[in-house]
C-alpha cells in the first residue's frame, strides 16, 4: 500500500498540488474592478500540463479539473468540463506542433484558445439569463495571455526539478 502512493506522490503529486493552487487562485474574492484583470490559473495550468505530458494529462484529467471548476464556481454542471475537455483534445492534437515554438509565440494559441472559452462561456450565461461580467470576461483574455508566460516557465521549470529529482533517488 505504502508503494503505491509512494509510486502516486511521484507521478502525480506536483500537478495536483498546482491543480489545487490554481482552483485557490482562481476562488479568491477578487473587487470586481480587479476580475478583468485576472487570469484564468485553472484552465493555464490544465493546457501546460496537456501541453507538457499528453499522454498522462489528458481529456480525462481536463474533465475532471473542468467538474471541479463548475463545482467551485457554481456554474451549470459540466459547463467548464465540456470546455476543459475541448481545449485540451485540441492541445493533446496539437501538441507535437506546438512544442517546437518557443513559448512567447504559444501565446498566440493560448489566446485562440481563452477567446474560445470566454465567448463560448458568455454565451452559455447569456442563454442562462445571467449576463454578469460579460465585458470584463472579454479583458480578462489579456492577462491571462500574458500570464502564460509567467505559467509556463514556473511549472516547466518545477516538473524538471521534481521529475528528475524522483528519477535519480
Amino acid at each position: 500500500m505504502k508503494e503505491n502512493f509512494t509510486l502516486f506522490r511521484q507521478r502525480y503529486g506536483l500537478v495536483v498540488l498546482v491543480v489545487i493552487i490554481a482552483l485557490v487562485m482562481d476562488a479568491f474574492t477578487i473587487p470586481r474592478w480587479v476580475y478583468a484583470y485576472w487570469p484564468d490559473w485553472t484552465l493555464l495550468v490544465v493546457i501546460y500540463w496537456c501541453l507538457a505530458l499528453p499522454h498522462r494529462f489528458n481529456i480525462p484529467f481536463a474533465w475532471f479539473v473542468g467538474i471541479l471548476v463548475d463545482l467551485m464556481e457554481g456554474s451549470l454542471l459540466g459547463q467548464n468540463a465540456l470546455l476543459y475537455t475541448l481545449l485540451a483534445y485540441a492541445t493533446v492534437t496539437l501538441h507535437p506542433r506546438l512544442r517546437l515554438y518557443p513559448p512567447h509565440q504559444q501565446t498566440i494559441y493560448i489566446a485562440i484558445v481563452l477567446t474560445i472559452y470566454t465567448l463560448v462561456t458568455i454565451w452559455i450565461n447569456n442563454l442562462r439569463l445571467s449576463p454578469e461580467q460579460n465585458l470584463d470576461r472579454l479583458l480578462s483574455i489579456i492577462p491571462s495571455t500574458i500570464a502564460w508566460l509567467w505559467v509556463f516557465a514556473m511549472l516547466r521549470h518545477l516538473r524538471r526539478k521534481f521529475y528528475s529529482s524522483t528519477t535519480q533517488g
